[in-house]
């Protein structure tokens, strides 16, 4: 039976369909949720609080929408209601409410929970589906909340408008994804993924834990070289994602790995546009000879061999379209770079407190490595899958990881071959080398 469209149709563009086939496959998965957990200390007017997220809901189109699949084709269909925010005394269920479910088929993709932990302190737990926001858009998201409370903003442009902007920009990218697949773009993916082999074969602790952990390291910027990524010719996200490649080669004891990352899609930041995110491999290639130089060379190299011409681009290509080209069949290591992931919301009267509490969007791999670049330092969060890995196995990888970027800033050490670079920091090289070497064992006497 046919679903009838109850508002004028907001077609859902490739990368929207993305989130659809995951919920498909598992209609159960959080690991897609974006989560603002932010404490509010001070005079802050629950009912004005209320009233902005129920506005700012209202006013954008698909925050305000949820899937629905008409002959064949995906689109937005507007909610039946807006759900309002929820007061809960104390701190009770918090985890539980950042980390259910979404129903992509049944809406709403968001959902708003105000928990009081004292007088004049209150937890704002903010969720949202990746389907509706971006990375890129969390910014705007945040300020937007902050707007409403203080100022009662409005957006520029009105629910109609939106709607044609969004089906304009939609329509735009299927149309460049049909070019690129009748450009061979099947093909150019298959080559460039060529000899990777299904998954990266990290070391798996299987246990009961299940949830996603993370553990967290800053290395301010005095204490690295970062000009070496201007001697290479590269960019700081090239060379990072690079060298967590190398490691990731040594953890699985590979020559070969691939890092999945995620990338906006160009023209569809906005927040009206909602998550325009696909994920693009880069291939990580160690032989005996190979030097930093080579490495960040062959990651470059990568990346500018994506443009077709002056207009379209191979990473347009859907990533489930991509594995579907090459040997790939686990997704289970990925890196990524975060511009707003600490924002605060800024409410007149109240002081704010970002937590990272609730965090679970790791996107479907097992471990995701993701940065910040502030002014004085890089921000560095391993998250993880619980149930696959331990504790004390990450934060060593994070450590370690840390360790190398030191190794490789060092100027002296652009064209030092990477299979002379020890990845252990001196703690560890002490504690394995001597201190596990003392070993007292009785000689038998007839020998």
């Amino acid at each position: 039976m046919k679903r009838k469209l109850r508002i004028a149709p907001i077609k859902a563009s490739p990368y929207t369909e993305l989130f659809w086939v995951e919920h498909q496959l598992d209609p159960q998965r959080s690991d897609r949720n974006i989560v603002f957990d932010q404490t509010i200390s001070g005079e802050l007017d629950v009912r004005r609080l209320s009233k902005a997220l129920h506005d700012l809901v209202q006013d954008f189109a698909l925050i305000n929408s949820h899937l629905a699949s008409n002959e064949g084709a995906l689109y937005w269909e507007k909610n039946n209601n807006i759900s309002e925010l929820e007061v809960f005394e104390g701190a009770k269920g918090q985890r539980a409410f950042a980390q259910k479910a979404f129903d992509l088929e049944k809406g709403p993709l968001y959902r708003f929970g105000l928990f009081k932990t004292a007088k004049d302190r209150y937890d704002l737990l903010i969720v949202l589906h990746h389907a509706v926001v971006n990375d890129s858009s969390i910014g705007e998201f945040l300020t937007l909340v902050s707007s409403y409370y203080d100022l009662g903003q409005k957006p520029s442009l009105n629910i109609t408008r939106q709607i044609e902007k969004i089906n304009e920009v939609s329509s735009n990218l299927h149309n460049n994804l049909t070019y690129i697949r009748a450009n061979k773009a099947a093909d150019f993916w298959k080559r460039a993924l060529i000899g990777t082999s299904p998954k990266n074969d990290l070391l798996y602790f299987r246990s009961d834990r299940v949830g996603i952990g993370e553990h967290r390291a800053t290395i301010h910027k005095n204490s690295l070289d970062l000009s070496v990524i201007e001697e290479l010719g590269t960019t700081t996200f090239t060379f990072l994602a690079s060298v967590f490649g190398f490691m990731i080669c040594r953890y699985c004891n590979a020559d070969v790995a691939h890092i999945a990352y995620p990338t906006s899609i160009e023209n569809a930041t906005a927040l009206m546009f909602g998550g325009q995110t696909n994920t693009l491999l880069l291939p990580i290639r160690i032989a005996r000879e190979t030097t930093l130089r080579m490495l960040i060379d062959s990651s470059d190299s990568h990346v500018k061999s994506y443009r077709l011409d002056d207009q379209y681009d191979y990473s347009y290509l859907p990533i489930n379209e991509i594995i579907s080209n090459c040997d790939i069949s686990k997704l289970n290591v990925s890196f990524a770079k975060k511009n707003s992931k600490d924002a605060k919301l800024c409410f007149h009267g109240c002081d704010v407190t970002v937590n990272d509490r609730y965090n679970a969007d790791i996107a479907g791999t097992d471990l995701a490595l993701e940065y910040i670049e502030d002014i004085d330092s890089l921000s560095f969060s391993i998250k993880y899958n619980t149930a696959l890995f331990n504790e004390s196995y990450i934060e060593q990888m994070l450590d370690e990881f840390c360790n190398l970027l030191g190794i490789v800033t060092d100027i002296s050490n652009v064209d030092k071959k990477l299979s002379e670079i020890c990845l252990l920091t001196e703690t560890e090289y002490q504690r394995i080398v001597y201190e596990r070497s003392r070993t007292v064992a009785a000689r038998p006497t007839d020998r």
